[in-house]
């Protein structure tokens, strides 16, 4: 991808974001998309064929950097860290998606990718617990934190954040069911 298209994607994004902190998804047209972003029609039709076409490729590509800030490196616990110093930089467009007139298909998205990596991870790890239901719980848990954080006016600043978050999950939950990850 040239970087032109590389810098009107990332407008387009940010529009999109500020468009849905004001009105549900269903509301905002590619005509609110291009005025808010400041970039041409013709260059939004150059890079996708339509609204929804932009919305998938939208939710794929934040998706995939979210778990990738969330993930770690595979067989351990997510990075916490890293994953709050994203969501910092990124709050105000991550609120929009998920909190203020949120975008169902993204959450469904980020949920499923985060269920992907803690069902590789706990598989065979325990038997006290089914894992889709140890899966589903931590899951639920990590998103309703996170949700809680993002919504806060006074947040704890990120490094406290991906402490406690680590604690809760590592040393709390996983610790009570005999669960060691590295």
């Amino acid at each position: 991808m040239s970087q032109r298209n590389t810098h009107s994607r990332i407008h387009l994004k940010k529009a999109f974001a500020e468009l849905l902190s004001q009105k549900p998804i269903e509301q905002i047209t590619v005509r609110d998309i291009v005025k808010q972003s400041g970039i041409a029609r013709s260059t939004f039709y150059r890079n996708f064929e339509n609204k929804d076409d932009f919305l998938t490729w939208l939710r794929n590509d934040l998706i995939s950097e979210t778990a990738s800030k969330f993930a770690g490196s595979g067989k351990q616990i997510p990075d916490f860290e890293k994953f709050y110093q994203y969501a910092s930089h990124n709050r105000r467009m991550l609120t929009s998606f998920l909190t203020d007139y949120h975008w169902p298909e993204f959450v469904q998205g980020l949920q499923s990718s985060a269920k992907k990596h803690y069902t590789s991870l706990l598989k065979g790890r325990q038997n006290i617990i089914p894992v889709n239901v140890l899966v589903a719980f931590l899951v639920g848990a990590h998103v309703n934190l996170f949700l809680y954080w993002l919504q806060s006016e006074n947040p704890e600043s990120p490094q406290n954040m991906a402490k406690y978050h680590k604690i809760l999950a590592q040393n709390g939950i996983l610790q009570g069911i005999d669960v060691k990850i590295p």
